[in-house]
């Protein structure tokens, strides 16, 4: 390979990684620059961003190509004209080191004429991180402040391209919350998407509210349209039938509730280990209502077992545990659930 092509190939793949701020990719007579990276659920584009906003987000690839990405599926675009703290941030973020990247954020010093963009960037990654670590403490406190940042974020920015990921996040905040009121009107901002997919994801942020509520009969309409739709996201559906088998057991249909459970943890990725998590937890509650009490602690064990690295379905789990080690006389097997609850979670049996 002659030394002007080995330049090129070094040019895009330190570009790719973030390593060159800017890369100058040389023609014939004329220069092309290699500006922005964003990434998104099919991958990456290297180019300029000529727009960002809530409808669209346009990259000019050079040479009169442009392409154009549904907002809902970026993850993150680095540019080229951010601080280069806020880029490691960024970087940090992607890597799942959000303590390093928040930290990194108290690094970035902006003059006061700065690209109003630069701070949407710095308090949308700010509000993703807290949200992110709230999650893996599954603390009420952290989860609160991840939802007042999330929503504030969603508020004051409505137009831009993170707008979906955010109102979608608070919303599910709120809920797991169990403060739904507050949720409501980021439903209605998702409402609103043009995208079918974004509108099915606010009908299940619905529909886990209306089971909140015990609003069954709402709750099960807005999964079923989700399970009727021509959607091809396997992961919505999953979603959508875990909700599903919960308004079945609460509805006094337990038996059809376990049908439904053992169909659909069949049929998700084991990958997928939040909604493995969840399908479990509605299965012990469906075997719970259908009085089928040793099969629904082997349920909950799954999840205590297999999948104590999701905080929300594991003290869910054990909160349950708790319970029915005390109803078949396995008093210290229920001490036990209870002290993983308090001594790693800060919770006592109930929810307290």
């Amino acid at each position: 390979m002659d030394g002007y092509r080995k330049c090129r190939v070094w040019v895009r793949w330190k570009c790719l990684l973030g390593i060159v701020p800017v890369a100058m990719a040389w023609g014939l007579g004329e220069a092309v620059a290699w500006a922005d990276i964003v990434r998104h659920t099919g991958g990456s584009i290297t180019g300029k961003v000529v727009q960002a906003d809530a409808n669209q987000v346009v990259v000019d690839r050079g040479q009169g190509r442009q392409e154009v990405i549904e907002p809902h599926r970026i993850e993150m675009i680095l540019f080229d004209d951010e601080p280069s703290t806020l880029r490691t941030a960024k970087m940090a973020a992607a890597a799942g080191r959000f303590e390093e990247a928040l930290a990194g954020l108290e690094r970035v010093q902006l003059p006061e004429n700065a690209d109003p963009k630069i701070n949407q960037e710095i308090d949308f990654l700010r509000a993703f991180c807290r949200t992110r670590l709230a999650e893996a403490s599954a603390n009420p406190a952290a989860l609160k402040e991840a939802a007042d940042l999330m929503t504030a974020f969603a508020r004051a920015n409505p137009n831009h391209y993170r707008i979906w990921y955010a109102t979608e996040t608070a919303a599910n905040l709120w809920i797991t919350l169990g403060q739904d009121k507050e949720a409501e009107p980021l439903f209605a901002r998702l409402a609103e998407a043009p995208w079918p997919e974004v509108q099915l994801r606010a009908r299940l942020a619905m529909g886990r509210a209306m089971l909140a509520r015990k609003n069954f009969a709402e709750a099960e309409k807005l999964f079923d349209a989700i399970l009727a739709s021509d959607q091809k996201d396997e992961r919505l559906r999953h979603a959508a039938a875990i909700g599903k088998i919960r308004v079945l057991a609460e509805t006094g249909r337990a038996e059809e509730a376990i049908r439904l459970g053992e169909e659909t943890l069949k049929a998700i990725p084991a990958e997928q280990v939040d909604l493995q998590g969840q399908g479990y937890n509605a299965l012990g509650l469906a075997y719970q209502k259908a009085g089928q009490l040793k099969q629904a602690i082997l349920a909950y064990l799954h999840v205590d077992l297999l999948y104590s690295n999701v905080p929300a379905q594991h003290v869910e789990a054990l909160e349950n545990l708790v319970e029915l080690f005390a109803r078949v006389g396995q008093r210290e097997r229920a001490e036990e659930a209870a002290k993983v609850l308090r001594e790693r979670y800060g919770r006592s049996p109930g929810g307290s």
